[in-house]
């Protein structure tokens, strides 16, 4: 061991082989001196000052093949001149607190330069105020390097790349539990660049306040294997993409148990940025209050991934997917998240899904808001696979102008057992918005959604060139101005099968649904205590379109057909019991010249219908007093017929009063005949018809004008 206390006797140490030198007092370095073997070189204590004598600018230690450097507790001080790499090194190189600062480069990585597949540990050592006019502000490592990090802190370094530390060239990355504060590079990585076939293993660790085009905190370039865990991502800023992290052209990273904090991004992904990205992996992370334009949290671009556990809060973006936007070409599994109070200036305040294939189990979407379309969730044109797109998921108290909770512009959607509670649109679909798109949906709940009072479809608004198929759904409470429920546009579809619309209102038309495309009712369907506030504005199912009816309902709100066009068209058979309420519409009532009503109709699929079909219409409440429901004579149409009036004409009264009514119709019948009132000197027997036949009453089916005669016997007096 030897002690040194000037520049010509460290030399003369190093030349000597000398393994373990401690330096106690500062030393100015005039020359670079070269280590070919193995060497320990410590400050007597950690204020001991390394550096450069004025105009040399050359490195202070090169490492060679076959030499190592472990240095500790000691101050490397640049004065801010441009010169080499502090440390160039080829081999090994092992730091312990230590300082590294104010040095600048000229190529790349001021404080360490690591190549030729060397070897680099820094341990609880500042690197503060260092820059490169190249990449690796103030680490550098290319060529097969191995670097370690472990508790160190990285403040204020800057360069073209990598504001603090560049890694390339398949090159691995160990960083843990170290900080790297207010970093900056031109381009990408303000604080770490990993790039070329690398792997990088970053863990707790915080990242605050890094600067950058691309990766405030952490840029993986091409081909990069990383691992990601417990680190905290903080008001990081980029002017283009991944304000926390960004992860480059067929990267796989998983990120792990961090946090992404008020980052920024002046374009996409202030959190996470994914571009494009094989078998990637987030989970159990937080993005909370982070800013961009599309993407507030998450921004994933084409490639494969999975997203579980993590919670998405209070992110806002200027254009689309406050919490997460998944692009194109993306294959994604997203399970278990929240997403919460996520804002949207344009669509998906929630989530943004663009021509992606997409699985969503879990989901909780909660008062997420946009001012367009999608307050949960947008999906344009979405693409799904033989399972669900979204799966038990919950969309609660989400807002839009358009689909407070979904709204869906192309593609063919599968969705099971989710919930819609509370969701609101200024316009058009409280719950979901399904705009030239396909959906299949199967046990969903809407509950208490909207659409304001003069808006359409508070649970469902289909547009036309849409549809969807409901199957063992529900829609209650749910209000709008029209469809209370359900609003089906003109060439929209509705198909519901074995669902419950009930205590849903309309402020004008449509209590349950408002149809104007193609609605269809197959199995048990219940429509019940729907309501509108217009009295006759149908508080059930209004028919503007083609409305098909088979198996069994119980419409106890009524049917508004509104013409001849929109009657039912019963596709197979009515089971017994179903109940059709008719409404008084302009179009079911009474003419003068008492011609039938078509009501309902047979189809080519069911052509032949039965009386228990007919059994199921009930005729509109008032105004129809001598009409009703019958076949048609050849069975192909639900008919409201007026009945025919006959008259009843009694002879031979001898001038008594007459309680028998005058005339009569098939609904009259049977009648039961009553003697006339009394006549002086005469006993009433009967009364007869023309042919003498005994009548006491006038039996069912019985059609046609009578005549009937009183028959009297005299009977004398009584005092």
């Amino acid at each position: 061991m030897v002690t040194v206390n000037t520049y010509a006797e460290l030399v003369s140490a190093i030349n000597a082989l000398e393994d373990d030198i401690t330096i106690a007092s500062n030393i100015i370095f005039s020359n670079t001196i070269n280590i070919n073997y193995s060497v320990t070189i410590y400050g007597s204590n950690s204020a001991i000052v390394l550096n450069k004598v004025a105009g040399f600018t050359g490195s202070i230690f090169i490492i060679g093949l076959n030499g190592a450097l472990n240095i500790s507790d000691l101050v490397f001080e640049g004065d801010n001149n441009v010169s080499s790499p502090f440390i160039y090194n080829n081999a090994s190189v092992i730091v312990d607190n230590c300082i590294f600062r104010n040095i600048s480069s000229n190529i790349n990585g001021s404080a360490l330069f690591t190549t030729n597949n060397g070897v680099v540990i820094a341990t609880n050592t500042s690197f503060i105020n260092n820059s490169s006019t190249n990449v690796g502000g103030a680490l550098f490592s290319n060529n097969g390097t191995t670097t370690t990090i472990e508790n160190c802190h990285f403040e204020e370094n800057s360069a073209r790349e990598g504001g603090a530390v560049y890694i390339n060239a398949s090159s691995t990355i160990t960083v843990i539990n170290s900080t790297y504060a207010n970093n900056e590079a031109i381009s990408n990585g303000g604080g770490i660049f990993v790039g070329g076939f690398s792997n990088g293993n970053i863990s707790g660790s915080t990242f605050n306040n890094q600067v950058a085009e691309f990766g405030g905190g952490v840029f993986l370039n091409h081909d990069v294997n990383a691992q990601l865990s417990n680190n905290t991502f903080e008001i990081n800023n980029v002017s283009i993409d991944g304000g926390g992290v960004y992860a480059n052209n067929n990267s796989s990273v998983t990120n792990e148990q961090s946090r992404f904090i008020l980052n920024t991004a002046g374009r996409d992904g202030a959190g996470l940025y994914l571009n494009p990205t094989i078998n990637s992996v987030v989970t159990e992370c937080l993005f909370d209050r982070n800013i961009a334009q599309n993407g507030g949290g998450v921004f994933i671009n084409q490639g494969t991934a999975e997203m579980s556990n993590c919670t998405f809060v209070n992110n806002q973006v200027s254009v689309a997917g406050g919490g997460v936007f998944i692009n194109f070409n993306t294959v994604i599994d997203v399970n278990n998240i929240l997403i919460q109070s996520n804002y949207a200036n344009l669509d998906g305040g929630g989530m943004f899904i663009n021509n992606a294939e997409v699985q969503l189990s879990a989901i909780h979407f909660l008062r997420n808001t946009c001012d367009n379309n999608g307050g949960a969730l947008y999906l344009n044109d979405a693409i799904t696979s033989s399972t669900p797109v979204f799966t038990n998921c919950l969309f609660e108290e989400n807002y839009a102008k358009n689909g407070g909770g979904i709204f869906s512009n192309a593609g063919t959607i599968e969705a099971t057992h989710n919930t819609f509670n509370y969701n609101q649109a200024s316009e058009n679909g409280g719950g979901i918005f399904v705009n030239f798109s396909q959906f299949t949906l199967s046990t969903i709940q809407f509950l208490a959604n909207s659409s304001t009072t003069i808006g359409n479809g508070g649970a469902l608004f289909v547009n036309s060139y849409s549809g969807t198929v409901l199957n063992d759904s529900s829609f209650v409470e749910n209000i709008a101005g029209y469809g209370g429920a359900i609003f089906t546009n003109l060439n929209g579809v509705v198909s519901l099968i074995d669902s419950l619309v009930e205590e849903n209102e309309a402020s004008i038309v449509g209590g349950a649904v408002f149809n104007e495309g193609q609605l269809s009712l197959t199995g048990i369907n219940i429509i019940r205590n729907n309501r509108t506030n217009i009295t006759g504005s149908a508080s059930g199912i209004y028919n503007g379109g083609l409305f098909y009816i088979q198996d069994y309902l119980i419409d106890a709100n009524g049917l508004y057909i509104a013409d001849r066009p929109n009657v039912a068209y019963i596709t197979a058979p009515l089971i017994e019991r179903t109940v059709i309420q008719l409404d008084l519409t302009n179009y079911v009532t009474p003419n003068i010249e008492g011609n039938p009503i078509v009501v309902g109709e047979s189809t080519s699929s069911y052509p032949v219908l039965v009386q228990q079909d007919a059994n199921a219409f009930v005729k509109p409440t008032t105004e129809f007093e001598d009409w009703e429901i019958q076949l048609s004579n050849d069975s192909s149409q639900v008919l409201l017929v007026k009945l025919l009036t006959n008259t009843i004409t009694y002879n031979n009264l001898l001038g008594a009063t007459n309680p028998n009514p005058q005339t009569y119709n098939e609904s009259d019948l049977p009648i039961i005949l009553s003697p006339p009132g009394p006549v002086r000197g005469y006993r009433f027997l009967n009364w007869y018809d023309l042919n003498g036949k005994l009548v006491t009453e006038i039996p069912p089916l019985t059609n046609g004008e009578l005549i009937l005669y009183a028959r009297w016997v005299p009977a004398p007096e009584t005092l």
